[in-house]
């Protein structure tokens, strides 16, 4: 498995399809995750606290997510167990995968939140993009949307959700996925295709923008 700093170099970076006909109805993907299974890594090697598991840790612990592509907007809802304002940094990201041209093409979606700008500011790979954000830590949710034309608007996307956090010592970071962010042999995983469709009522944006 890759190392951290490998995960991190790939949250920070930022930046044909071809087109089928759209299904009648978009579709919504939703999936659970394991309560209690963020792990701790000391990203620098200097600390001197073990990496492993933290159960007893409910920040930023993923518990599920949804997906919905409607003809414009991918949309991603994260689901948390806590999500709170305690951590220096926060990335909140949907990593995705789509066909470009018969090739698999990968990206990244995600929102960086931390106590100078608790609302977080996004970033998307690998071109620019008008991203919509909101970081809810009422709810313990974070919602990300951005529009399918930066990626070429293809026919499907898949993805999976990663929350990175620190705490006061900020050479560990906590880290949580649905699915392993890479493979027994270096592959980077997803979750199913969500085909790309009309929704008969869309669901409300978040409520921030930056483009």
């Amino acid at each position: 498995m890759r190392s951290l700093m490998g995960w991190m170099v790939g949250a920070l970076l930022v930046g044909g399809v071809t087109m089928g006909a759209a299904p009648a109805h978009a579709e919504e993907y939703v999936n659970v995750d394991q309560a209690g299974d963020v792990r701790a890594h000391d990203l620098w090697g200097d600390g001197d606290m073990p990496s492993g598991y933290r159960p007893e840790r409910r920040q930023a612990d993923l518990v599920g997510y949804t997906v919905r592509y409607g003809l414009e907007r991918v949309r991603v809802e994260l689901r948390f167990r806590e999500l709170d304002r305690r951590d220096p940094v926060l990335h909140l990201q949907a990593r995705f995968a789509y066909l470009d041209d018969g090739e698999l093409e990968t990206g990244i979606v995600g929102v960086t939140a931390d106590r100078r700008v608790p609302g977080g500011e996004p970033y998307f790979s690998p071109v620019g993009c008008d991203v919509m954000w909101h970081v809810g830590y009422q709810a313990n949710k974070a919602w990300l949307s951005f529009s399918a034309s930066c990626i070429g608007t293809p026919d499907w996307i898949q993805v999976n959700p990663v929350a990175f956090a620190t705490d006061a010592d900020t050479s560990y970071w906590f880290v949580d996925s649905r699915f392993p962010i890479y493979g027994p042999h270096g592959e980077k995983q997803f979750g199913k295709p969500v085909h790309r469709g009309v929704w008969p009522t869309p669901p409300a944006p978040p409520s921030r923008v930056r483009r």
